[in-house]
């Protein structure tokens, strides 16, 4: 069997899967979808910094979701999308990604 890596070296393109969904730019419908205005992303808890101060903590991680990306009247699929999010609590994996608030001059930590 001829992997898609092989077929890509040999100069053949592989063949796209019943999954594989290709569009046409131009069919998309522009700007009908709000954009998203995304949330505070929640701390983790505090951390403890040299000299006594502390900071804000936010534990991050990435994950593959899947997310409706493409106008709803499209009636397509779900598009997978790599978000962050906060480790405690799942349902903030997002794209695009929730935001970081602080004040200034106030220390972050980010893990």
């Amino acid at each position: 069997m001829v992997s898609a890596w092989m077929m890509l070296v040999l100069g053949a393109a592989p063949s796209p899967s019943d999954d594989d969904v290709r569009l046409d730019p131009a069919s998309i419908p522009k700007f009908v979808t709000p954009l998203v205005v995304p949330p505070a992303m929640p701390m983790s808890g505090t951390a403890r910094l040299k000299g006594g101060g502390s900071a804000d903590y936010y534990q991050i991680a990435v994950r593959q979701i899947s997310q409706n990306i493409l106008p709803p009247s499209m009636g397509l699929p779900p598009t997978t999308v790599w978000a962050y999010g906060s480790l405690a609590d799942a349902s903030t994996f997002n794209y695009p990604a929730f935001t970081i608030e602080t004040r200034h001059r106030h220390p972050v930590r980010v893990q």
